[in-house]
């Protein structure tokens, strides 16, 4: 009971703060005649609904809308609920050929590693101890001698190189030091500004090089004397980003392993100290005729994703066309990918803003609209809208990738993507809106719609911004996208709670896209696609 009070004073709190002034005054002056049934009367109930909405996809019970999750097949389930309490159709087909709310698509969850081993004459390195599986890794095993490529730089400054033009990897598997050549103090001579290492320091480069080499294998080892506070430490399973194109085992052996690696390749006196001091000195591979074995092997299940959507159907000549208005339901779940602040990991995101806010902007989009189309007069056209929620924005744009490849209608009828993504935080009634020129004459058609709303409607920006619009606008599809103006810090934190939520002006601008929507969807003209790399 302590946690539950405590999250429905917080967000009592943060509907009070976002309140006209007049409104708080009614609870100072009557505070015990059903305070908040009043404030939520004088707001209106779009703001009750928005609330709502906000509060229940952001509560901890969602699990951070994580694909995969319990949480996020609720979501699911509740943005369905809704839509179809909203009264629009089932746009989509099960794989039955029946009608349906949701879009399924497969995506790939995080590998798993389900077998690790590293050997070395006769002497076994153990998992977790001695070594680390990096993200980098593919499966994969390999059984060869090991030959020595310094910091695995391709072309350095000054002409600096560890792969000179006889240099092969082919078959062997490669001893790579982290970082990059340094100087007496452990730091880097190649590095500028406050970066402690250049880009030739990246793990991702340097397995690049070593796999363009031929390399069976890599495997990372720290460079004694290093000034860098992580030159003791053993890597985190599964850390060091992801490739792709990698084929080959990736793993990051421990100082006190690497030590006895090197002594068991039984060429003369090498140590690690002899070692870096000759890549610090230059380039170049040394072969040893030790063979190493290694296997990584990692299994990959499926996660069950889906897009959820409703749609309003079309009237007149115009009812071939649509008009898309999105916004990702999903979020970090406990932030193992995405997360900004890497000391809380594991700790919930909730994602009230980002993009519990869109969310609702989506559903309340859906009752308005379709109550605006049933008030058409006889022989008025329209555009059909889709309305959905996008799933796995967050890991990839995947559920709004998915949707361009399968649409529900030929991608060129798609008139317009409407986009939401985080207009819960609005400060001094600034939101952006990029892509008014991403159609001739859009802007021209909006600016009226713009003026006549209470928000800040601020246009143009040096990019389009990463999120579901992106897809559509790769099919030349033209797009508008909405987010908040004035970026905060709780962005991809457990900060993002809806104690912080302005639900107020979030409702303004759900109103304003209402008028933005319809517009459009009932402009007899064409929506031509023009690019503008600015984000216009």
């Amino acid at each position: 009971m302590p946690h539950a009070q405590a999250f429905w004073r917080s967000t009592l709190t943060a509907l009070f703060i976002s309140l006209p002034a007049a409104a708080q005054g009614l609870v100072e002056k009557d505070p015990e005649a059903a305070p908040l049934r009043r404030l939520l009367d004088e707001l209106g109930p779009d703001v009750r609904q928005f609330s709502e909405h906000v509060v229940t996809l952001a509560n901890p019970f969602m699990e951070g809308r994580v694909p995969g999750s319990n949480g996020m097949k609720v979501a699911r389930d509740y943005f369905e609920f809704y839509l179809k309490a909203a009264g629009v159709e089932p746009p989509f087909q099960n794989a039955d050929g029946e009608a349906s709310y949701r879009q399924a698509f497969p995506l790939r969850g995080r590998p798993k590693i389900v077998e690790k081993t590293l050997a070395v004459a006769g002497e076994d390195f153990e998992a977790g101890t001695d070594f680390a599986v990096l993200g980098l890794s593919a499966s994969g095993s390999a059984e060869a001698p090991v030959a020595f490529c310094g910091y695995a730089v391709g072309k350095g400054p000054e002409g600096y190189t560890s792969f000179a033009e006889e240099n092969s990897l082919d078959g062997k598997i490669a001893l790579i030091f982290r970082n990059e050549p340094m100087d007496a103090d452990g730091k880097s001579r190649w590095a500028s500004g406050r970066r402690p290492w250049s880009r030739h320091g990246s793990l991702r480069m340097k397995l690049t090089n070593a796999i363009r080499q031929g390399a069976a294998g890599v495997i990372f080892i720290n460079p004694p004397g290093s000034s860098d506070p992580r030159a003791d430490a053993l890597m985190r399973e599964g850390s060091g980003g992801r490739m792709r194109n990698s084929e080959i085992p990736v793993v990051h052996l421990s100082t006190a392993a690497a030590t006895k690696l090197v002594a068991k390749l039984g060429n003369g006196d090498a140590t690690l100290a002899s070692l870096r001091a000759s890549a610090d000195e230059a380039g170049g591979v040394t072969h040893f005729e030790t063979k190493l074995s290694m296997t990584v092997r990692t299994e990959r299940n499926n996660i069950p994703a889906e897009n959820v959507g409703g749609m309003i159907a079309g009237r007149g000549a115009l009812k071939d066309e649509w008009v898309v208005i999105g916004a990702h339901l999903d979020h970090l779940g406990v932030g193992l990918y995405g997360a900004r602040d890497r000391k809380r990991i594991g700790q919930l995101h909730p994602g009230a803003d980002d993009n519990a806010s869109g969310s609702a902007a989506v559903l309340m989009l859906a009752k308005s609209l379709r109550e605006a189309y049933d008030e058409l007069p006889d022989g008025a056209s329209a555009r059909s809208i889709l309305l959905v929620g996008f799933d796995a924005e967050e890991a990839g744009l995947h559920g709004s990738r998915y949707y361009v490849e399968n649409p529900i209608a030929p991608i060129e009828k798609h008139a317009l993507m409407i986009n939401f993504d985080m207009i819960g935080r609005i400060v001094n009634k600034r939101l952006s809106v990029t892509g008014v020129n991403s159609a001739k004459g859009l802007s021209e058609m909006l600016d009226p719609v713009f003026e006549k709303s209470p928000i800040d409607v601020i246009t143009g920006g040096r990019s389009p911004g990463g999120s579901d619009h992106l897809p559509f606008m790769g099919k030349e599809v033209p797009w508008l996208f909405a987010i908040i103006k004035d970026f905060h810090n709780d962005y991809h934190t457990p900060d993002d709670v809806t104690a912080k939520i302005n639900h107020v002006d979030a409702v303004h601008t759900i109103h304003l896209f209402h008028d933005v929507a319809y517009t459009a969807a009932t402009h007899s003209g064409p929506f031509e696609f023009q690019s503008n790399r600015r984000g216009r």
